[in-house]
């Protein structure tokens, strides 16, 4: 049985309105149940005049409940109620929609409140509802003003594919600035362009070739890598993914790399005197650009295979379903390789006046890393 409609109950109206995290209370609610896979939503109170200036998400249906007219939802079964009182966290939700129950069930939090009620039919009420325990840490209950509920929101910030220093470092300092920046004007694209600026600044900083340069360089490319997880974040918080937006984040960091090579073959080449660090440069940058291109080009058939708000890009070397378990571990090797921790390598390097040895590394692994993908992503014949 497929559920598509909401009925959202709302016990405080005055909390609808509430900004928590960059969004009204009610607009995030209504973007989680649209992600979810609903199409259609019930409120249940009279359509208040803040409602004017409500941030709708596409393909949702929003209906209010007529002033002085019933308190029951005119919402045919089977349909999810949902309380206003609470926030629910994506995965969950999507978790309960996809398998739905065989009978009317209640799903409270850890005090007993109810969080969800599964309606499957119109005699629910007098069947009794089968009452079971909300998932920990899936909920939230907002109390006025919501500000316990922001750092329980910013967990979703969090990718699961980080690295280990982008998730115990880089993260830890991209998710402060994000915070501060909720609720302001700042767009995630605005922070894409931000943190490129930084990486290129790096880049330049390093071509000069002198050691104080080249450490500066490398610091400023490791804060571009940290600031690039702003704008993900802030549009997974705000719910402001776009395909642009991924484009824009996708290239900007490929452009970074492309002139992070370039930079350090131009300033060992001066350092040298010779040419040899400016070739290696070129070798690398041509690599990771072409290893870049091939990835976009298979976002682009996925994203076309399967259209919807989710991320552009989620790894360099994802593999066919009848890939041997022998490339399935060589793409997550792949994918583990092109993760943000190389940086830590590059300012550590710099400071002991060693980045020819970041160069080399770059040198030979770009051209291996883009052999592999491409073997990675060769055409493949149907499975008989």
């Amino acid at each position: 049985m497929t559920v598509k409609d909401a009925v959202l109950w709302v016990p405080h109206p005055a909390l609808m309105f509430s900004r928590v995290a960059g969004l009204g209370v009610l607009e995030r609610q209504l973007f989680v149940l649209r992600r979810a896979g609903l199409a259609g939503v019930w409120i249940g109170t009279p359509r208040p005049p803040e409602a004017a200036g409500l941030r709708l998400p596409e393909g949702l249906a929003v209906r209010w409940a007529e002033p002085g007219g019933t308190v029951e939802a005119p919402v045919k079964p089977p349909y999810l109620s949902v309380s206003g009182d609470h926030l629910v966290r994506l995965a969950a939700l999507r978790r309960i929609l996809s398998e739905t129950p065989d009978r009317p069930v209640s799903w409270k939090d850890a005090q007993g409140r109810g969080v969800l009620q599964l309606v499957l039919s119109a005699r629910d009420d007098q069947v009794g509802f089968e009452s079971r325990p909300f998932e920990a840490g899936a909920s939230v209950f907002l109390t006025q003003p919501p500000r316990d509920a922001v750092e329980w929101i910013v967990k979703d910030a969090v990718k699961g594919t980080d690295g280990f220093m982008a998730r115990h470092f880089d993260r830890r300092i991209s998710l402060a600035v994000t915070r501060r920046l909720l609720d302001t004007v700042v767009m995630p694209n605005h922070m894409t362009f931000v943190s490129v600026g930084f990486g290129l600044a790096g880049a330049a900083l390093l071509a000069v070739g002198t050691y104080g340069a080249s450490l500066a360089g490398a610091l400023l490319v490791w804060l571009h890598s940290t600031l690039d997880g702003c704008d993900g974040e802030l549009a997974r918080l705000r719910f402001q993914e776009s395909p642009l937006g991924g484009v824009l984040d996708f290239w900007g960091d490929n452009v970074v790399h492309a002139a992070l090579f370039l930079g350090l073959g131009l300033g060992l080449s001066r350092a040298h005197g010779a040419l040899w660090p400016l070739a290696l440069g070129l070798v690398a940058a041509a690599s990771a650009s072409a290893s870049a291109a091939l990835a976009y080009a298979h976002s682009r058939r996925k994203a076309a295979a399967a259209p919807g708000p989710g991320p552009f890009f989620s790894g360099v070397a994802e593999v066919a379903a009848q890939a041997a378990p022998a490339e399935r571990r060589l793409a997550a090797l792949e994918d583990s390789l092109a993760q943000r921790d190389f940086i830590y390598a590059l300012v550590v390097l710099a400071a002991l006046g060693r980045t020819g040895w970041f160069l080399w590394a770059a040198a030979l692994g770009s051209p291996a890393f883009l052999a592999v993908l491409v073997w990675l992503h060769r055409p493949r014949r149907p499975a008989s």
